[in-house]
């Protein structure tokens, strides 16, 4: 799978490198089990989990293609390639988009329609946007996170990498 930490600032990198795009906010990286129950090795490493807040022009499709292109870039697979949630270098989602609260294409789901019940994506969240409204169930990240009926494994794994291209001042 290669250098995972690498592959995710190498992303981080590319999506900022987008002209008027810039670098807002991050978390830390966290670790969590893989998701066995829908076709994941057990065998492989925990995912590494981290959110980043971007400031982009780009409208949510090309978005997404950027995203994907990141992906490839780093030496992800097609899903036809590999065991549907097995090992991965890199994924990026698309989370929820401020100018576009409810979003939807036939490619694009906004916001992202598992997020909300996943301490995977909530835990990273958490450091700097608990108290952002989700869109559609009116609820805070931290309220979302509270209502989880069993809550995964989620380990600080490390600072982020990518800190140093946030903006000064």
């Amino acid at each position: 799978m290669g250098d995972r930490m690498q592959a995710m600032a190498q992303a981080v990198r590319g999506l900022c490198a987008q002209p008027s795009t810039s670098l807002i906010q991050t978390t830390a990286i966290y670790e969590t089990a893989p998701w066995v129950g829908s076709g994941g090795d057990p065998n492989q490493p925990w995912y590494l989990n981290a959110m980043v807040a971007i400031e982009t022009p780009l409208l949510p499709e090309a978005l997404l293609t950027l995203c994907q292109h990141q992906e490839t870039q780093q030496g992800r697979q097609p899903a036809v390639e590999r065991q549907h949630n097995g090992p991965r270098v890199l994924d990026v989602d698309i989370l929820w988009c401020d100018a576009f609260p409810a979003y939807q294409s036939p490619t694009l789901t906004l916001p992202h329609p598992r997020f909300a019940t996943r301490a995977c994506t909530l835990v990273p969240l958490l450091e700097h946007w608990g108290e952002w409204v989700h869109p559609t169930t009116g609820q805070t990240l931290l309220q979302l996170h509270q209502a989880l009926p069993s809550v995964e494994p989620v380990r600080l794994h490390s600072v982020a990498p990518w800190g140093a291209l946030l903006p000064v001042g």
